[in-house]
């Protein structure tokens, strides 16, 4: 694996991140542009967050530094959680606290000796108490890397978490965290272990395989002889996959930047794409990933978004690629290569196997009867559904259905309805997507804590639904290939080459049916030659013919994105059954022109044959360069016979200091029946025109418009028919300067205009704005630093549903609690858990169905005021107002379906209970500081605001909260600190269907405590805190009065103590059974209650903790709750 980085910086900050991976520690270096490598006392480097902080003397808005280092093949810092865990917790907990670390006399040995850094620690712990079972929790981070003997290298990281995360976060299955990576490699050989890549490297043409497995790899060097060069490699490796391949290829929407769902390769509308496994084309292209590139990737929704970077259309062509999780069966990889280069020659022979344990499944448990099914459909699919509908007892925590009658338009019909009745939910239905107007049923998102399908009646025959209650089967699947491949280089511009492959696939183990066809030979033969008039013009010449058997798959793809479109294919080509016969010529003079001309001869067994010239070149000039590529072909089976033509030429021009470049398209599809001459519905025709005028790279200031032009037609009543035209205006620009700050923007707006007099479903008349602006600035020696962005676009907001899924006792984040006591869990009933041994749920997001057209639109401004920096070395009183500083940061993003532009372009005014608005995420933040740094005297002063309102498929939902915080602490001699706070605030919630969760809680609180710090490490806090709230909404409203003593106590080298006590006296009136009381009360009883935490830390050794807690509380009730842990720790 290559994990080698080259860059080019410019450091104009402090701190930069440098990659999205970890760097392995000692690999980075920074050269001058001069090529001298710069001293490390100038910069420092941390190497799990990949970022890199320089001293002032490397600080340069010009100089182009270089950068070279290695990376870990995944990022190991970072927060992944979907809430903060310190703010879920009671205000009495100590869990999740930072305490003070003590000391070590002597520096801790290298644990796996001095040639290795080791970094990170493990974690294995219990808890327990009598509100909750024992739970198990482990936790492992470690990275390693260095030199063994011999000069043996040796890199990894392991990265283990039991505590699951949310699924909209950075996982939706637990294993799918679990990450580990070790190579122990030399010069001449690399082994890796864990989380690795199997890559087809060396096998030839036949065959293309990228697979994220977990496994063992072995890749091997070997000199053979001496003299010429005579080299054997030699690569293996045996695997569990991760997932499953699919392709996927669509059209974009006009005005639509996504998300774009994905589905599976059997059409799974759920899935889990692996991260990273994914490769996204666009009109032949293939993109980057990332929110400052291309497109961004949600995978565990399967949702792609493309950013403003790449403009989206009607006439995007898409195709992504990519692995997701499908776990049926053990499903188990081996791959083995050799491949050996000896003066002119070449060969290579590959073995590629991917088989399902039939007899071990995963995610699906197959009755007799299944099995049965499965052996009786042979490699026919499409029939593998199963009618699911067990009968089981009644079970509250589950999804049961009621079987019933009922009749419609005098038609009777036998459905399930979904029951939360004991006496008639009996049946436990397993729902397949068929397809819209396949099924009977459709989902039902309301109040069950689950997926729900409600049956809706046939309208005129015609079913309404896209679900039906079967099961979809899985059948084991088997796919082998075997390569060999010979290549000789005859004199110094000739090459001659052989390949063979024989392909073993069966898509249905359990059946012995249409076995036929499971055996394939793909044969590949190619032939080339140079022939040099000069030293700087040559000639290419080349043929080759590749042909396979109808029995042949490829294991993955292995032809061009593309393929099947220049060939007028409508399905997907497996690979079986395919003769492919070219010819084709280069030209090459210098590094001023080149230039390909090909014939190519395609047919397929099933009676399809087609033939295509294709040219294709540059031309460099000092004044003018131009670039063509383009086709043609005819193609015909046993119904069409089809004509396609493109092409594409484009020319630039230096004009004065700018460049003009101009580019034309046209694509000309004709589409007949075998034996008739009137044009089929399928044919198309379009051209469009580009001019653009760009500023040179080396321009300080960037600077680029263009403007585009396209024409689409149609048949219609066999007349070439125009179907719409469609402008697009683009600028990009770019400018730093001292005195102005740094400015960033780009601009898209296009106009479609439809012909729907003709074409009634081609849609409206469009008009769509792209947009994104930069700016950021640093004035008066950082008195004042600004930095914003604003952006406007268009897209899609998916109505998501969600559940709660439970987990053991503190690995969640919500509790359920039974407000209507009818013993059911209901969306309603789940609140994020004030203490830990209630957290037993997680909530999972998975897709909806219907998706809604929006405008979208953020604004970010971040700014910093520090008079200190500007007036450090003024008077007295200026010195006075440097005490001062404001830090301020606001963040708007919002998704509206508003028509009018002012509208749907601003992001402050808008009500969020308008039904336009369909998305909503604020967050204000201010903070006023005087005396920040000071331990004598301080006031800060914060307002945080934050409103977010979301639409699942239940209805909208809003949240918001407001808050004015005032600190003043002050120092009385040396060892005792006063701190005082005061507070107003308010909270609201707003549901469209859980009328019951509405509420809007005001009230105000204040807080003072006295804290002695020792002489030595040790510090006791005591303190009383006065709160008033009310739900304006409601009956609800109280106050509470709360004392607390904490102690801290730190023995250097050996231990620390923390302890906190609180007493809690609760006076409430209302309703006692709402989410306004849970609130309100955080999560206690009215009267008097008490919490205590104590946590123990004793270092046993070097690298060995123990950490021991003690935590409980008491209700008013007289409820005791006791909760124990103990944690050991490693440290590496």
């Amino acid at each position: 694996m290559d994990n080698l980085r080259r860059k080019e910086l410019i450091l104009n900050s402090q701190a930069i991140t440098i990659d999205s991976l970890s760097v392995i520690p000692g690999t980075l270096r920074i050269f001058y542009p001069t090529g001298s490598e710069v001293p490390q006392t100038l910069y420092s480097v941390n190497f799990g967050s990949a970022t890199l902080t320089i001293s002032d003397t490397l600080l340069s808005d010009d100089l182009h530094y270089n950068i070279e280092y290695r990376v870990f093949p995944m990022l190991f810092e970072g927060d992944f959680y979907r809430r903060d865990y310190d703010e879920s917790l009671s205000p009495d907990s100590l869990m999740g606290r930072e305490i003070q670390r003590y000391a070590y006399g002597a520096a801790r040995e290298p644990l796996l000796g001095e040639g290795i850094q080791t970094g990170g620690s493990i974690t294995r712990g219990i808890s327990f108490g009598n509100n909750q079972s024992v739970t198990m929790n482990s936790g492992m981070n470690i990275q390693l890397s260095g030199e063994l003997e011999s000069g043996l290298k040796v890199e990894g990281a392991i990265s283990d978490q039991s505590i699951p995360l949310q699924p909209e976060g950075t996982t939706a299955r637990i294993e799918e965290f679990d990450r580990i990576y070790l190579k122990v490699y030399r010069d001449n050989f690399a082994i890796e272990a864990g989380d690795i890549d199997i890559k087809s490297n060396n096998s030839g043409p036949l065959i293309n395989i990228t697979r994220n497995v977990q496994g063992l790899a072995y890749n091997g060097v070997f000199e053979i002889g001496s003299g010429r060069a005579d080299t054997l490699r030699v690569t293996s490796a045996f695997a569990v996959p991760d997932g499953k391949f699919s392709r996927n290829s669509f059209n974009g929407q006009e005005g639509n930047q996504g998300p774009y769902r994905l589905s599976g390769a059997m059409g799974e509308q759920h899935i889990i794409i692996i991260a990273g496994s994914e490769r996204v084309y666009v009109d032949e292209v293939l993109l980057q990933r990332g929110d400052d590139r291309d497109y961004t990737m949600e995978y565990n929704l399967a949702e792609l978004t493309f950013t403003h970077n790449m403009p989206i259309n009607r006439n995007t062509r898409i195709i992504v690629e990519f692995e997701y999780s499908e776990r049926s069966y053990a499903r188990f990889n081996t791959y083995a290569n050799v491949h050996r280069a000896k003066g002119g020659r070449q060969w290579h022979i590959s073995v590629f196997s991917e088989q399902d344990g039939k007899n071990q499944p995963y995610d699906q448990e197959l009755t007799e009867a299944q099995k049965r099914l499965l052996a009786s459909i042979g490699d026919n699919l499409d029939l593998a559904f199963y009618a699911q509908a067990d009968s089981v007892p009644f079970d509250p925590e589950k999804i049961l259905y009621q079987k019933t009658d009922t009749v419609v338009a005098g038609i009777s019909y036998t459905i399930y309805r979904h029951s939360v009745n004991p006496d008639n939910a009996h049946y436990r239905l397993s729902f397949s997507y068929v397809g819209q107007g396949k099924g009977n049923y459709k989902p039902d998102f309301g109040q069950a804590n689950g997926k729900v399908y409600r049956w809706v009646a046939p309208e005129n025959g015609n079913l309404q639904g896209s679900y039906e209650p079967i099961k979809r089967l899985v059948a084991p699947q088997k796919r082998q290939v075997f390569t060999a491949g010979i290549a000789q280089q005859m004199g110094k511009g000739s090459m001659i080459r052989a390949d063979y492959a024989l392909s073993n696939t069966d898509l249905n183990t359990f059946s012995t049916l249409n076995s036929d066809d499971d055996i394939g030979h793909s044969f590949l033969i190619a032939y080339s030659n140079r022939i040099v008039r000069d030293s700087l013009t040559a000639w290419d010449f080349g043929t080759h013919v590749h042909k396979t058997t109808d029995g042949y798959r490829n294991i993955d793809r292995i032809r061009e994105a593309e393929f099947e479109r220049d060939w007028s294919i409508a399905r997907p080509l497996d690979g079986g059954g395919e003769q492919l016969i070219g010819l084709w010529a280069d030209f090459k003079k210098d590094k001023s022109v080149y230039s390909r001309l090909s014939f190519d001869d395609f047919r397929l067994s099933s009676g399809y044959q087609g033939d295509r010239i294709s040219a294709m070149g540059w031309q460099k000039g000092k004044a003018i360069s131009t670039s063509w590529n383009g086709m043609g072909s005819e193609v015909r089976d046993s119904v069409f016979r089809t004509r396609f033509n493109k092409l594409k030429i484009g020319t630039s021009v230096p004009v004065s200091f700018i460049t003009l470049s101009l580019l034309g398209e046209l694509e000309q599809n004709q589409s007949y029946l075998l034996n008739g001459d009137s044009l089929l519905g399928q044919s198309y025709q379009w051209h469009q025109a580009k001019a653009m005028l760009a500023t040179p790279d080396s321009f300080p200031t960037k600077g680029a418009i263009s403007y585009t032009f396209r024409e689409d037609y149609k048949p219609w009543k066999n007349e070439k028919t125009l179907v719409g035209r469609s402008e697009d205006l683009m600028f990009e620009g770019r400018a730093q300067s001292e005195t102005v700050g740094n400015v960033g923007l780009k601009v898209g707006y296009r106009i479609f205009n439809p012909n729907d007099s003709i074409f009634k479903d081609i849609g409206k008349k469009e008009k769509t704005l792209l947009t994104r602006v930069e700016y950021s600035q640093k004035v008066a020696k950082g008195l004042l630093s600004v930095s914003g962005a604003f952006e406007l676009g268009s897209g899609l907001e998916p109505e998501n549903e969600y559940y709660f899924f439970e987990v053991p006792a503190g690995q969640g984040v919500y509790t359920w609690i039974d407000y209507n006591g009818n013993g059911i869990m209901e969306l309603d009933e789940f609140e994020v858990a004030a203490f830990s041994d209630e957290a037993r749920f997680i909530r999972i997001n998975t897709p909806g169905t219907n998706m809604v057209r929006v405008r979208t639109n953020a604004f970010s401004l971040k700014s910093n005021l520090a008079p200190m920096n500007f007036l450090k070395e003024k008077g007295k009183f200026a010195r006075w107002v440097g005490r001062f500083s404001n830090q301020n940061s606001f963040i708007v993003s919002q998704k509206n379906r508003f028509d009018d532009f002012w509208s749907a372009s601003n992001p402050f005014v808008h009500d969020e209970k308008d039904t336009l608005v369909t998305g909503l995420s604020s967050h204000f933040r201010n903070s006023l500081t005087y005396n920040r740094a000071s331990r004598k005297f301080g006031i800060e002063y914060i307002i945080n605001r934050t409103r977010n309102k979301s639409i699942p498929a239940n209805g909208f939902e809003i949240k918001g909260l407001l808050s004015h915080r005032a600190f003043v602490w002050f120092g009385v001699g040396q060892y005792i600190t006063i701190r005082t706070e005061g507070e107003l605030f308010s909270s609201s919630t707003a549901s469209q269907l859980f009328i019951s969760r509405n509420h809007s809680i005001q009230g105000q609180a204040s807080t003072t405590s006295i804290k002695y710090t020792g002489s030595g490490q040790a510090s006791y806090e005591m303190g009383y805190k006065w709160k008033q709230s009310e739900n304006t909404l409601g009956a609800e409203q109280g106050v509470s009065h709360t004392l607390f003593v904490q102690v801290d106590l730190v023995f250097p080298g050996k231990a620390s103590v923390m302890a906190k006590s609180s007493y809690i006296a609760n006076s409430f009136e209302g309703e006692i059974h709402s989410p306004a009381a849970y609130d309100m009360l955080e999560g206690l009883r009215p009267g008097r209650n008490a919490t205590w935490n104590i946590v123990v830390r004793r270092r046993l050794s070097k690298v060995f903790e123990l950490e021991a807690g003690y935590g409980g509380r008491v209700l008013s009730d007289g409820i005791v709750v006791h909760t124990g842990t103990m944690q050991a720790r490693a440290l590496f």
